[in-house]
Order: structure tokens, then sequence, then C-alpha cells
């Protein structure tokens, strides 16, 4: 039987189907578990049939278990190197508190437009820059339908009350933009504050 230890998008699809557990949920210091991810792993990386059975008859091997186990922490090494890309709201497929699954996520990329078979060959870390390129083409769209929805009713609504598409309806990213400018000027203005009352500004 090869012995591919690849944690691919496909191997991890598997997984998630396998266990019905999200990945990152995984823990790795459960065999069962990552018996789990091991075999998710070779039935997405050969061409033959694996049966469980048999990977389970494998695994029996310490010497075989123990090179599987090792490729796949070799690989978590290196991915972990090449991890440290975002999404523009600054969530992270690895770390974020919030359950998700992979295959949810690669379906959505897939629908969208990108290829099955190259997305199934990325790994983790490759994920977050096609989701925000995704987010960021959904968004174009979003702020496209409002501002033609702005033009169409402009003539019936009070253009001083509502002066722009985002007056109208601002989309959840503006509202927490529009937070976060605020938060940093106030945190701005307490830092002014406390260096004047400490003596170091002084205003002529």
């Amino acid at each position: 039987m090869k012995i591919n230890a690849n944690l691919n998008i496909l191997s991890i699809i598997r997984y998630e189907q396998l266990t019905g557990k999200a990945f990152q949920e995984i823990d790795y210091q459960n065999e069962n578990e990552i018996k789990d991810l091991l075999y998710a792993t070779v039935v997405a990386s050969n061409d033959e049939i694996v049966s469980r059975t048999d990977f389970d008859m494998l695994c029996e091997n310490s010497k075989v278990f123990s090179e599987m186990v090792s490729k796949i922490k070799k690989h978590a090494e290196v991915v972990s190197g090449f991890s440290n890309i975002s999404s523009e709201s600054g969530e992270n497929i690895e770390s974020n508190q919030k359950r998700i699954y992979v295959t949810d996520v690669v379906s959505t990329l897939i629908m969208s437009g990108l290829d099955a078979n190259f997305v199934y060959k990325m790994w983790i870390c490759d994920l977050p820059q096609f989701i925000k390129a995704y987010e960021n083409i959904e968004r174009q769209k979003m702020e496209a339908q409002r501002l033609w929805t702005y033009y169409s009713i402009l003539p019936h609504i009070n253009g001083k009350k509502i002066k722009t598409p985002a007056d109208m309806y601002p989309f959840p990213w503006e509202i927490e933009d529009i937070e976060r400018k605020t938060k940093e000027r106030q945190e701005k203005d307490e830092e002014i504050f406390y260096k004047f009352m400490n003596g170091e500004i002084k205003f002529n």
C-alpha cells in the first residue's frame, strides 16, 4: 500500500466526511483521531480502494504507523510556515474560534468558479487567500447592486438625509470599519489627554 501523508484539501475533506468533525477540531493527542486523519489521507492519495479494515491492520505494524505519523507531523511543520495569510476580516481557517468546515468553504469556492482539481491539491494554508478574493468579489457585487438601487430611488428620497449609498444601507464591513476608526480616534485622543495631564504636551 502506498503511504502518502500529504495533507492536501481533499484529504481534509475526506476526514470531515469520515468523522463529521471540522478539521480544526482534531485532537492530535487522540490516537484514534490521528488514525482517522491518516486513513482519510491514504484514501485521498491512492487510486485503489483501501478499506478501513485493511488500513487498521496496517497500523498494527508500529513501524509503519510511526512512519505515517512522522510524515503527518513533518507536513504540518512545513505548512505552518505558510499559514500567516488571513482573510480581510482577520480570520484564519486554522485559528478562528468559530467552527468552520473546510468542506463547506471549498464547496463555495468551487461553485464560484475555482477549478475543483486545483483546489483539492492545495494545502490548508492556501485557502485564506482565495477566501479573501472571493469575499472581495462578493463585496464588489453587493456594493454595485446597492449603488444601482441608490440611483434608482434617488429621485424619490430626501437627498439631505441619504447622501450616499452607505447612508441608505451600510454593510457589516463598513460598520466595522467605522467602529474601528472611531476606536482608534478615541484611543489617540486619550493618549494626547494623558500626555497633556502629565505635562508631556504644552499648548502655546
